[in-house]
């Protein structure tokens, strides 16, 4: 069968999705409405889902077999072939909803909206997804504003420190951290053994050092930061407000 045959013949019980899955479908069904129902789309069309690392969210769902992209649909270059490996790009390819083997694509959204979210530990990984994401639009916010550039190696390690952060601290806090640390790199570049990039590099580590500080006493104690009034929660977000008060 050719690939298009074998995602078209994709079906996936949606009963039996866990609890952080069901929730990121109605996220997504927030974000694209009807186009999750009716048609296909595209990452770039999904950036209401959350504040920033919407692409991971996509991944998400398409490793969970919920979603799969639909390469008779998708615009030329979205794929790839590199030796024996089939890649493709992510804001190329167009997606659609797996379907039901008993349900229409209607009472498969609706049977997702219903579904009691039970596994509290699925949900919580979900969320700390969630809050890092909410924290490096944060990141990204302040880094363009003052002219740092964030390479993506760095991104990713700043990623991975700020979620283990969040499992002791408020979305809110990590905020003030990382307005504090931008500031601190800041003043590196200024110095004449460095610049922007060199102290752009050095952000993960200050946020850990940081935080160290801020438990031994040697810092100032995190404030609350509020929500900036450019930065939405995206459909996730709210969702979480809604049904856990978060």
């Amino acid at each position: 069968a050719s690939v298009q045959e074998q995602r078209d013949s994709m079906r996936t019980e949606f009963a039996e999705q866990p609890a952080d899955i069901i929730l990121l479908l109605m996220a997504l069904d927030d974000a694209i409405n009807p186009r999750l129902a009716r048609a296909a789309f595209r990452e770039t069309e999904c950036s209401a889902l959350a504040p920033s690392c919407v692409d991971r969210f996509i991944k998400k769902l398409r490793d969970a077999r919920v979603i799969i992209d639909h390469p008779s649909l998708s615009s030329a270059g979205a794929y790839e072939l590199e030796g024996a490996e089939f890649g493709y790009y992510p804001n190329r390819v167009t997606y659609k909803l797996v379907p039901d083997p008993l349900l229409s694509t209607e009472d498969t959204l609706n049977l997702v909206r219903s579904m009691e979210l039970s596994d509290s530990s699925a949900v919580r990984n979900l969320w700390l997804d969630y809050a890092t994401a909410d924290c490096m639009a944060y990141l990204t916010n302040q880094s363009e504003f003052h002219g740092l550039s964030v390479l993506p190696d760095v991104y990713e390690e700043f990623y991975s420190a700020t979620r283990v952060a969040l499992q002791t601290y408020s979305v809110a806090k990590i905020w003030n951290v990382i307005w504090r640390i931008v500031r601190d790199a800041l003043a590196l570049a200024a110095r004449d053994y460095s610049n922007k990039s060199k102290a752009a590099a050095t952000l993960p580590g200050k946020l850990r050092r940081h935080l160290e500080k801020v438990k031994r006493g040697v810092a100032l104690p995190l404030k609350d930061w509020d929500r900036p009034d450019w930065q939405a929660a995206g459909t996730l977000g709210k969702l979480f407000a809604e049904i856990y008060s978060i």
